[in-house]
């Protein structure tokens, strides 16, 4: 009589507390050498899936795939984990459009937020944290910041100091304002007296 053995491994999936996983599975917890298992983590909301770690901190990354398939030649236990994503907001007023790069990241992405008004008659005038449009974050249009938190931004926008005339209806800029005083034409350099 010949008997013939094969070795036969433990399986087990943990997850990594507070990293955003909810729950893990492994499909056999008993694997024959050489034979495959799954790992699968389903993720708390906001979230999204970073890796398969070999250790409980977290530092030796084996997979970043949220449903693994491992060869088992050992003992294994896998354990999951998650990295917290942030909202990224972006309003204009009624005289800018405006976009962001990314609505939802994790920590550390770096976004960019543009804005582009909708008429040569206004431009740009800065990114605010309040709806208000009082406490200035950044005049930089594109802007570009790095992530950290939640982040909710509003553009304004404010009347171009150059002055537009409409000709065959689109708005081009004038080089120079004139205006006439005692029957002659002088140059007017200051614009909010136009038109007095």
């Amino acid at each position: 009589v010949t008997i013939e053995y094969e070795d036969v491994f433990d399986c087990s999936a943990r997850l990594i507390s507070g990293s955003g996983i909810r729950s893990v599975n492994v499909s056999n917890n008993e694997v024959v050498d050489g034979n495959t298992t799954t790992f699968t983590a389903i993720l708390e909301d906001n979230f999204e899936f970073d890796g398969w770690y070999s250790d409980a901190e977290g530092t030796n990354k084996v997979s970043s795939d949220i449903t693994y398939v491992a060869t088992i030649t050992q003992n294994t236990t896998l354990y999951a984990k998650g990295t917290l994503l942030y909202d990224v907001s972006v309003y204009g007023d009624e005289n800018l459009n405006v976009s962001s790069s990314s609505n939802r990241a994790k920590g550390g992405t770096p976004i960019t937020v543009t804005a582009t008004p909708t008429s040569n008659r206004y431009e740009f005038k800065g990114w605010f944290s309040n709806e208000g449009r009082t406490t200035l974050v950044s005049t930089d249009n594109p802007y570009t910041f790095t992530l950290t938190k939640d982040t909710v931004l509003y553009g304004a926008s404010s009347l171009s100091e150059t002055m537009y005339v409409k000709v065959n209806g689109v708005w081009s800029p004038c080089s120079k304002v004139y205006k006439k005083i005692d029957g002659r034409w002088v140059e007017q350099l200051v614009l909010s007296g136009l038109f007095d």
